[in-house]
């Protein structure tokens, strides 16, 4: 929590995974986690422990925000659908100098 509270969030990582993996119950150390990955624009796996900590604490508004902000951000990342047609009809053009 040290290294979280410094902003230090890269360096977080790790002590909050084993807080998490030692107490499968401290979803504080959960969430913490899940905001270290959003903070480093790592959305996918921001998400996808926030829905895993979700599932031990639901009423807590700091999961809950993650979970329902982070979704939006990993589905704009998709390019499997529609997304991946919709972005050729983009044309770029350069003034001329």
């Amino acid at each position: 929590m040290c290294y979280f509270r410094k902003n230090e969030y890269a360096a977080a990582i790790d002590p909050l995974r084993r807080a998490c993996t030692l107490d499968p119950k401290c979803w504080q150390a959960g969430a913490r986690l899940a905001q270290c990955y959003d903070r480093l624009h790592r959305y996918e796996e921001a998400y996808e422990i926030a829905k895993v900590w979700q599932r031990v604490n639901p009423s807590d508004p700091t999961l809950q925000g993650l979970v329902y902000t982070l979704e939006h951000q990993v589905r704009g990342n998709r390019k499997d659908g529609w997304e991946r047609t919709q972005h050729l009809a983009h044309e770029v053009t350069f003034s001329q100098e």
